[in-house]
């Protein structure tokens, strides 16, 4: 007869949870990151393995998904394997989360076969590129400036309105005889000389009337009504 020891369901163990120290934690999410940022492929669980063959696969499952629920890296299921890339938006992860290190870093881009040569040629093609860039910004902001001080074609159309009114305002003088321009200055000094001449006269004239209203001891005004003389 089966004893009762023997009919009990055997108990299942139950997985370990992965606790890593703050620091190893870190330094490995930096550089299971970092092979991301500059080998810029996807990657399943056994290729990431490889790469970090210090580490258990439980332990970068669980940083991949840490990475994955901070939005810098996506992920997607082939079939039963899933595999995780890079989320292009989103490269500043050094930066903001302060897990860049230079050991990590090195460490990474050596598995990933780019030397610091290549990523520093790579550097300056793309500042070189952005200077292009920049420039080319700066000639368009250039030439939107000098449109903008243009004329729109609604200001236009109003401006050519305006001066077919002036045209049409002007065609009766189109058969007036034109005085020469020799003849014109001609006339031109005669009649600056007379108007001299008229404010000199009115000047003498108004000192004179001046002198003798003073003298009558009446005012200018009725001295001008009494002789009849306007004030034009």
């Amino acid at each position: 007869m089966t004893s009762l020891e023997n009919t009990e369901p055997k108990k299942t163990k139950r997985a370990k949870k992965v606790v890593l120290k703050s620091e190893d934690y870190k330094t490995l999410r930096n550089q299971v990151y970092t092979l991301f940022y500059y080998s810029n492929k996807p990657f399943i669980l056994t290729e990431l393995n490889l790469q970090f063959k210090e580490a258990r696969k439980t332990e970068i499952e669980t940083i991949c998904d840490d990475l994955t629920s901070k939005g810098l890296l996506t992920n997607k299921m082939n079939g039963k394997t899933k595999i995780w890339y890079l989320n292009q938006n989103k490269l500043n992860y050094g930066e903001k989360e302060n897990l860049a290190s230079t050991a990590g870093s090195m460490d990474a881009r050596k598995q990933s076969g780019v030397s610091m040569g290549e990523l520093e040629e790579v550097y300056e093609e793309v500042k070189e590129e952005f200077k292009i860039t920049k420039e080319k910004g700066m000639e368009l902001r250039n030439e939107i400036n000098s449109l903008n001080n243009e004329l729109s074609n609604v200001e236009l159309e109003d401006e050519i309105e305006k001066m077919k009114v002036f045209i049409t305002e002007n065609k009766a003088y189109e058969n007036v005889e034109l005085v020469d321009e020799e003849e014109y200055k001609k006339h031109k000094t005669v009649q600056v000389k007379y108007r001299k001449m008229e404010a000199e006269r009115k000047g003498i004239l108004k000192n004179i009337i001046n002198s003798v209203s003073e003298g009558m001891g009446k005012s200018k005004k009725e001295f001008m009504e009494e002789v009849g003389i306007s004030k034009e």
